[in-house]
């Protein structure tokens, strides 16, 4: 038990001494601290913590010069002007293709990019912003198109034009809404609906040009449907088309009363002899004259 116990102090001081060598940041360091962890031989405590940080230094010794360019590139970005921060791209590109802090150093490179860009757009972006506070909007709009579709500020430049854009069209439009609601104060809604639609859906007040032509559109089917007749007392009263109809009438035969002029008078049946009634002429035949017989 006491020799484990003593194993560990020794182990411990070992690595402590391996860490000091390693936190001066240099080749020379590193490798000092790989030759002290190596003391902690297998089978003996700390074994593994000694052969993570190996694996660690050797790393650290690989990269050391990588690492360098990148730690003097951010120490020139720091002034974070034009002159400087090309220098410091320029620094960062030192780390080749396949080096492990190789992306490391281009998005670094790319960050400094972006910032010269700015730097370089933003009086550009300044200027129009200027003349849109000064209400020239059309010379706001022309001013930041000068900044390009691959430079840093050209979201920033493309969202002030948006906006710009949709006062212009606002204002442009706006009497057609106002028209528009003008035709609908009077009752004149299909001729308000049909104004309001000359807004097209890629105009800054279409949605509140489709918005009034869907209330106008409700408040005329109601006006249809108030004025549209009600069903008359006589269709009220019939029975509905889904119950049956009811008895046809007898004939006028078996019905009590006289039968009407038009009706026939009933054939006679074929076993009878007599004869149908022979209905008297309205006037009386002529009676032939009597002619005198010879003597």
């Amino acid at each position: 038990q006491r020799l484990k116990w003593e194993g560990q102090v020794q182990n411990w001081g070992q690595l402590a001494v391996a860490k000091w060598f390693a936190g001066l940041d240099q080749v020379s360091g590193y490798h000092a601290a790989i030759d002290q962890a190596n003391l902690v031989t297998a089978n003996q405590p700390h074994r593994v913590e000694s052969q993570t940080l190996i694996a660690f230094w050797n790393k650290q010794i690989n990269t050391f010069p990588d690492r360098q360019f990148i730690a003097r590139a951010k120490q020139m970005a720091v002034d974070n002007t034009i002159a400087s921060i090309q220098s410091a791209v320029e620094e960062a590109s030192k780390v080749l293709s396949g080096q492990p802090l190789r992306e490391t150093a281009q998005a670094l490179m790319v960050q400094w990019s972006d910032t010269v860009e700015k730097i370089q757009d933003q009086p550009i972006l300044d200027e129009a912003l200027a003349l849109a506070k000064k209400g020239d909007l059309n010379a706001a709009i022309q001013a930041a198109g000068k900044i390009k579709s691959d430079r840093a500020l050209y979201s920033d430049a493309q969202t002030a034009v948006g906006d710009w854009v949709a006062q212009i069209q606002a204002v442009e439009d706006r009497p057609i809404l106002s028209e528009a609601e003008a035709l609908a104060n009077e009752g004149r809604l299909s001729e308000a609906i049909s104004r309001a639609a000359n807004i097209g859906p890629s105009r800054a007040l279409y949605s509140e040009a489709q918005s009034r032509i869907a209330s106008w559109a409700d408040q005329r089917r109601q006006i249809e449907n108030a004025n549209r007749p009600s069903p008359s007392t006589e269709d009220t009263a019939s029975p509905p088309d889904n119950e049956p109809p009811g008895p046809e009438p007898a004939p006028l035969s078996e019905q009590s009363g006289s039968p009407s002029e038009n009706t026939l008078s009933p054939e006679p049946s074929a076993d009878t002899n007599e004869s149908p009634p022979v209905a008297a002429p309205s006037e009386p035949p002529a009676v032939p004259s009597e002619t005198p017989s010879n003597p």
